[in-house]
């Protein structure tokens, strides 16, 4: 699960199994002009990548 402060835009994971919480990870603080769009594979790697759109210039990071 992936949670973001909506004041200061700090992002964390949490891993989630068996209805308990096994790990928590801070990503970082995200300016908060910049929105969650999605997960994927976007860069070619076996690894998700995070896609944040930023609200004033369109731009995507």
């Amino acid at each position: 699960m992936i949670l973001r402060h909506g004041v200061d835009g700090q992002y964390e994971i949490y891993d989630i199994g068996n209805n308990s919480l096994l790990a928590a990870y801070q990503l970082g603080q995200v300016g908060t002009d910049w929105s969650f769009v999605g997960l994927g594979g976007f860069f070619g790697s076996d690894t998700s990548d995070m896609i944040l759109r930023n609200s004033s210039t369109g731009g995507f990071e």
